[in-house]
């Protein structure tokens, strides 16, 4: 169950007291060490603070935004930022959300500074991107469809024996969602983003 507003701020209102050393309640005396270790590589996100980090891997280039605001708004923020970056320079996204945060996956490295210096967060055209980014993900995805099929990917039956709409859609949904999370470069995918990305 994705974490509600009101405990989603009581969550980081217990963060930033652990920050100025208070560990009252036996649950955050129990974290206490996992805290700590947070403070000293990193440090811990508080209501007047957005708490973001990154780091570079095999897999690609890693970006952690933790808003503490729910799965649902992570979801709509993680799609919103990366439709955003992708706009300012062509790039491939995989997204992870859960209650306290979410992950942007990108195969080239992303600009930090519209980060960081809140750019990215402006409110002009707000709905349009908001409902581009939904957008552009759907269509990406049924435009891998096509092109999955076309590439011998997807079997859509024998004559006569033709698999559901359904089956085809469920088939191609899991060869995408593995793709953005394993292998955001694959062919097949970076085909279909810049067909979309054409037609928008």
């Amino acid at each position: 169950m994705p974490l509600s507003t009101e405990m989603a701020s009581t969550v980081v209102q217990l963060l930033a007291e652990a920050a100025q050393g208070k560990f009252d309640e036996p649950e955050m005396h129990a974290v206490q060490p996992m805290l700590q270790t947070q403070m000293r590589i990193s440090k811990l996100p508080s209501p007047q603070s957005l708490l973001m980090e990154s780091f570079t891997s095999k897999e690609g280039h890693h970006l952690y935004i933790y808003p503490f605001a729910g799965r649902n708004v992570h979801l709509g923020l993680a799609s919103l930022l990366s439709y955003r970056l992708a706009q300012a320079q062509p790039n491939t996204f995989s997204l992870s959300v859960n209650d306290y945060g979410f992950e942007l996956l990108s195969a080239q490295p992303v600009d930090l500074q519209a980060v960081q210096d809140q750019s990215l967060f402006h409110s002009e055209q707000l709905l349009g991107d908001v409902l581009a980014s939904l957008n552009s993900s759907e269509l990406a995805q049924r435009r891998f469809r096509e092109i999955a099929r076309i590439a011998g990917l997807i079997f859509s039956g024998f004559p006569g024996a033709a698999k559901s709409t359904k089956q085809l859609q469920a088939s191609s949904g899991l060869f995408f969602e593995v793709f953005k999370k394993y292998d955001a470069k694959n062919l097949l995918l970076t085909q279909a983003e810049r067909e979309c990305s054409r037609k928008n």
